[in-house]
Order: structure tokens, then C-alpha cells, then sequence
């Protein structure tokens, strides 16, 4: 019996760590607005019903976030009109982000989140994490930590 029992807990075991770590149950994305680096200001929800959006949350002091930068501006380049990319900067500077966006040839907006609080809404446990939101402003993949291109990839098809 006792055999059985720890049988039971290796197959529960091997089955959760078969399932995709950094993967959100589909949720609605919480709405907000903000600043962009630009000066111009724009909410979540101008993008619902008109393409899907990858939120990446980031910072310029973020070394992990400086390796990904490279990616996601390529990957953005690529799917130009396809998909809307908006940035949230953690924790930092307006100098800094703006100086960060040119030196990664950042083609997509960014905003500072000044107070914490989208970081807050979208439980953000640090830098960087990138939410993939459909259309129709459903969460369905959320990544945690530096992405590289293949899961970025594959991730953002799932939205296409």
C-alpha cells in the first residue's frame, strides 16, 4: 500500500513537470493607461479588436532584459502590423529607457510605469516578463525572465 502511495506521487510529479512552466491560464488582461516615452498616451484597451499585443515589462539596468532587447526588436521589426509590442519600464528613468530604446533600436513604444501600479495589476515578480494578450485582450502565455527568439516565436503565433 505504502508502494502505491509513493507511485501515486511520482506520476503526479512527472505530469506537473511536464506542464509548461511560464504558461498563463487565459485571464482578461487588466486595462491601463500610460505615458509613453514619446509624451503620448495611450491605454491597453486602444489595441483590443484591432491586433494582438506583447507586453513587456523591462528595465535599462536589467541584464537579462538588455539580452532580450535585441530579439524582441528583431522579432517586432518581423511582424510589423501584425502584432502590436508595448513596453512597461520598471524601475527606472526616463533618460535611461530612452537611452536603452536607442541603443537596441527599440521600434515599439514603451512607458514608464512610474508608480508600480500595471507592474502591481499584472503581478509582475521582476524584470523581465512578457505577457502575449490576444486581440480580443485575453492573457494566454505570460514568460518570466529573459525570452529567446524560438519561444518568442512560437508564443506569438499562438496570437496570429
Amino acid at each position: 500500500m505504502l508502494i502505491g502511495f509513493f507511485g501515486i506521487i511520482a506520476l503526479v510529479g512527472i505530469y506537473l513537470l511536464s506542464q509548461p512552466a511560464n504558461s498563463a491560464k487565459t485571464v482578461k488582461a487588466p486595462d491601463f493607461s500610460y505615458t509613453l516615452l514619446s509624451g503620448e498616451k495611450v491605454k491597453l484597451s486602444d489595441y483590443q479588436g484591432e491586433s494582438p499585443v506583447i507586453l513587456n515589462f523591462w528595465a535599462s539596468w536589467c541584464p537579462p532584459c538588455r539580452a532580450e532587447a535585441p530579439i524582441l526588436s528583431k522579432v517586432s521589426k518581423k511582424y510589423l502590423g501584425k502584432v502590436q509590442f508595448l513596453g512597461v519600464v520598471v524601475n527606472d528613468t526616463l533618460a535611461n529607457a530612452k537611452k536603452f530604446e536607442k541603443e537596441f533600436d527599440i521600434p515599439y513604444p514603451s512607458g514608464l510605469d512610474s508608480n508600480g501600479a500595471i507592474g502591481s495589476t499584472y503581478k509582475v515578480t521582476g524584470v523581465p516578463e512578457t505577457f502575449f494578450i490576444t486581440k480580443d485582450g485575453e492573457v494566454i502565455e505570460h514568460w518570466i525572465g529573459a525570452i529567446d527568439e524560438k519561444t518568442l516565436t512560437t508564443y506569438l503565433l499562438r496570437l496570429l
